[in-house]
């Protein structure tokens, strides 16, 4: 159940425009966060965005490049100005490449190579790899005051995959 618990506080999730960013961004809007959504894909930013605001929440949309520290610089100078705070980050953008060095992965690859995706998800004991949702709730316990005591910790959320 989704309660407003975080009312007046300010999240920040970059590589909002997709995937667990974009679930991660929708979960903390109907929590009563203001969002602050960042990606470099401007046109699934600004969808995101007005769909938050069409269900009454808060948000606004930043262009940004993390990899670029003066676009990230941008970003959190945009959102303490127009919010006058921010309480949470979430650092979710990048790509992913399997073992091999990023150069080399051709577009087509991307989340698109069926036969690595057959033998991923043929190791995870629950059997499917996560939805967006799966990952953006673990997420949000972990920014919640649920989660107080927690520190120092790795997480995996992976269905089972990293245990022997």
């Amino acid at each position: 159940m989704i309660t407003k618990q975080f009312a007046g506080k300010v999240a920040l999730v970059t590589g909002a425009s997709q995937g667990i960013g974009a679930a991660t961004a929708r979960l903390f809007a109907q929590a009563g966060a203001a969002g602050v959504l960042a990606s470099r894909n401007e046109e699934e930013l600004a969808r995101l965005m007005e769909e938050i605001k069409a269900s009454g929440g808060e948000a606004m949309a930043v262009k940004t490049d993390v990899a670029d520290a003066a676009s990230v610089e941008r970003l959190v100078r945009r959102a303490v100005e127009t919010y006058g705070r921010l309480d949470i980050a979430v650092n979710n953008a990048g790509i992913g490449g399997g073992n091999m060095p990023l150069v080399k992965v051709s577009n087509e690859r991307w989340m698109s190579d069926e036969q690595t995706r057959q033998r991923i998800t043929g190791g995870i004991p629950m059997g499917h790899l996560a939805d967006p949702s799966e990952i953006a709730e673990a997420i949000f316990w972990l920014c919640s005051d649920a989660a107080s005591y927690v520190t120092g910790v790795t997480l995996p959320v992976d269905g089972g995959y990293v245990v022997p």
